[in-house]
């Protein structure tokens, strides 16, 4: 069975036209320019195609699964499908934070500013003062914090 026998035992049974050569089909998504029907075909999956004076379209927009061959229809799709409850989990952690005194929020990482005096300052409320005095640590203490005992 040729191409044009498959497209006419389709277009038989659904009801549909059957476009014959020399027929002008209106192809394009909007502009619906004329094109000469020439020929018939079938595509890799055995779809049928119309070919025209303009190139080759597909008859439907959409594939058959009866024409296509049995190693590319995907038998692995299952009718009921069983779907499993996402399970959720809370986390509680205590980790002490930091409140300005001038504001009562918590103090992220990139909300502290050390001037030269070694005062820290909450930024939004810099301008009320600083929060606590800093100390430095000493050479050895930073030694002995990373393990370079020497």
């Amino acid at each position: 069975m040729n191409a044009y026998q498959l497209v006419c035992t389709i277009l038989n049974e659904v009801k549909i036209p059957i476009p014959e050569i020399g027929d002008v089909i209106l192809k394009g998504k909007w502009r619906n320019s004329p094109a000469t029907v020439t020929g018939y075909k079938n595509d890799s999956n055995h779809q049928p195609q119309v070919r025209t004076n303009k190139g080759v379209y597909s008859l439907y927009k959409f594939r058959l699964q009866k024409l296509m061959p049995k190693s590319k229809i995907n038998t692995d799709v299952k009718e009921s499908v069983e779907v499993t409850p996402l399970l959720k989990r809370f986390k509680i952690s205590k980790r002490e934070i930091e409140v300005c005194p001038h504001c009562f929020q918590e103090i992220g990482e990139k909300e502290v500013y050390v001037d030269s005096k070694n005062y820290m300052y909450h930024r939004p409320c810099i301008n009320r003062g600083p929060i606590k005095k800093i100390e430095p640590i000493s050479k050895k203490e930073i030694q002995s914090l990373l393990g370079w005992n020497h």
